[in-house]
């Protein structure tokens, strides 16, 4: 299946961590750094491949591509990570991010469109840790 997904960065976490050359898997890691639509199966890949995908912050466009830009193809990407680290039922692969990554802040609207159809809502809220 196919959804659509926000994975977010705890940018000022990353930078500390990066500064003291630390890994920085807690600026990825951290709780409802991921937001994800249902799942859809899809039945035409082409089509998929054609279809724009946005991100809409606010009712403003922020980002915004086509499966088609990808640098590999998803046959590829499944194939070299079912290889490398296993895929197991109910895995998930964020495949890439097109350009407008930036800020998003508590009280921020997100919608998440493929196709012209809107997939996915959310209100960004401040982090509880």
């Amino acid at each position: 299946g196919v959804g659509l997904g926000i994975d977010l960065t705890d940018r000022d976490a990353q930078n500390i961590l990066k500064k003291k050359g630390h890994p920085w898997e807690f600026a990825k890691g951290f709780i409802g750094s991921s937001v994800i639509t249902d799942m859809y199966t899809v039945d035409d890949w082409q089509a998929l491949l054609e279809a724009p995908f946005t991100l809409r912050l606010n009712g403003h466009t922020v980002q915004s591509g086509q499966a088609k830009d990808m640098i590999f193809e998803m046959p590829t990407l499944v194939d070299y990570i079912g290889r490398h680290f296993g895929l197991a039922a109910g895995d998930l692969i964020y495949t890439g991010t097109p350009a407008g990554v930036g800020p998003i802040r508590p009280g921020d609207y997100a919608e998440l469109e493929m196709a012209g159809e809107v997939w996915g809502r959310f209100e960004v809220v401040q982090s509880q840790l």
